[in-house]
């Protein structure tokens, strides 16, 4: 700008011109102060054509200096005399000259300026912290650097010295959510909660996954709670995962003897084993195992004197069952047909297991469904087009061994009535 000259006018709307005979500043009847503007608006209005048509400087290179302040009176007086707030321009390093800036605000706190919000050189803001460890960081108390330090990934950061949150409010008939988002898809993560039915939904590839309901219900792959006492519902199962021995474990938490511990654990021989665990959690207790070929064994089967219905397993299907004998199970009740013939063709042997080298006793299957084929359970056997006989079930052997004897003794009583019959001639 030209030299100015300050000339004598009595308008009503002094200005200051310059020799171009240019109005540089303006101070209207209301003493608004124009500086490139005829008609200030405001008590210092200033317009440019420039990228900065404002500037304040401080010919200082360190520190911190207001470059706006906002002052008013107090309650004790209306003079303009406290700074309730200032708009802080500084510099954090000024080595060999190469300042690094900053931009702060301040807002009075009990009479005094006090710094509120700062951006650094870097781009990171601080809110209630004049050193921001991250893009954004809201402070609420004096800040230390966790062990190990931030991931350098993280750019939100809130700290507190003891309790520390974030509150989302939303209405009552509409929800709150957080969108997790990339360039192919904004919201292909979202966690949500629906105010109006009070439940909350995890949403993973743009599509519901999992969701806890208004009763406390975690429900997976599905959006409904089974019928009963149901703490979960998985649409389509669970895997438990460990390098050892992972378990689905079954708490009641009652109190003393009372508690129990269940659980099913997989071993890396194969087994699956259903286990009871006591109060202190070790020493476990198996209960029930099927091994790696699929076998099933209960180390703690029950045995009673009193007790008397058999345990029968159907080797086509894999049926455990118990024999009933009760009339209230049975209709078209007939007497079983001759069975000594049969009985006697039977041939009672002794072998070695080929599985454990014992040596047993018994029948063999395959012979005895040639005599007597509804005693002998089928298998499908790879090989064969049809069911191969399989198992003997030794206790309903002696109902035809039973029908046998009567037969026998039925002949026997016959030839001691003729012996008696003889011996009286």
């Amino acid at each position: 700008m030209a030299k100015t000259t300050v000339p004598i006018e009595l308008s009503s709307t002094p200005s200051i011109v310059d020799n171009g005979n240019a109005t540089a500043i303006t101070i209207d009847s209301s003493e608004n102060v124009g500086i490139g503007t005829n008609s200030p608006a405001q008590l210092l209005h200033v317009v440019g054509s420039g990228s900065t048509p404002f500037a304040t400087q401080r010919n200082v290179n360190s520190g911190g200096f207001a470059m706006i302040q906002g002052k008013m009176g107090d309650s004790a007086s209306t003079s303009a005399g406290h700074v309730y707030s200032a708009l802080v321009a500084g510099i954090e390093d000024n080595t060999n000259g190469a300042e690094d800036g900053y931009f702060a605000l301040e807002v009075s706190e009990g009479g005094l300026g006090s710094e509120k919000l700062r951006v650094t050189s870097s781009g990171n803001v601080g809110i209630g912290t004049s050193s921001p460890a991250v893009k954004t960081h809201i402070a609420a108390s004096s800040y230390t650097a966790p062990t190990g330090g931030l991931d350098p990934n993280i750019k939100l950061l809130i700290n507190n010295t003891q309790y520390c949150g974030m509150q989302i409010l939303g209405s009552s008939t509409g929800s709150s959510f957080i969108h997790f988002g990339d360039q192919d898809n904004a919201d292909v993560g979202l966690i949500t909660y629906e105010h109006n039915g009070d439940y909350m939904r995890f949403d993973v590839n743009a599509s519901e996954r999992m969701r806890i309901d208004s009763s406390g219900n975690l429900l997976v792959g599905t959006t409904s709670a089974v019928t009963g006492n149901s703490l979960a519902t998985v649409a389509t199962g669970i895997t438990a995962s460990s390098s050892t021995s992972p378990a689905l474990q079954l708490y009641c938490s009652g109190a003393g003897s009372n508690q129990k511990y269940w659980r099913w654990t997989s071993k890396t021989t194969g087994d699956i084993r259903l286990e009871q665990v006591n109060d202190a959690y070790t020493s476990p207790t198996q209960r029930l195992r099927i091994d790696s070929s699929g076998y099933l064994y209960n180390p703690s089967m029950l045995g009673s004197a009193s007790a008397n219905s058999d345990v029968r397993f159907n080797t086509s299907d894999g049926l455990i069952y118990y024999q009933t004998s009760s009339r209230r199970y049975k209709e078209n009740i007939q007497d079983l047909p001759s069975m000594l013939d049969k009985v006697n063709a039977l041939r009672a042997v002794t072998f070695d297991e080929i599985a454990t080298g014992e040596s047993c006793y018994g029948l063999i299957a395959e012979e005895v469904f040639e005599q007597i084929p509804e005693l002998v359970n089928l298998k499908e056997v790879e090989g064969y087009d049809t069911p191969q006989p399989d198992n003997i079930p030794y206790s309903m052997l002696s109902v035809f061994l039973l029908k046998a004897i009567q037969e026998q003794q039925t002949i026997i009583e016959d030839l001691k009535a003729r012996i008696t019959t003889l011996e009286g001639n």
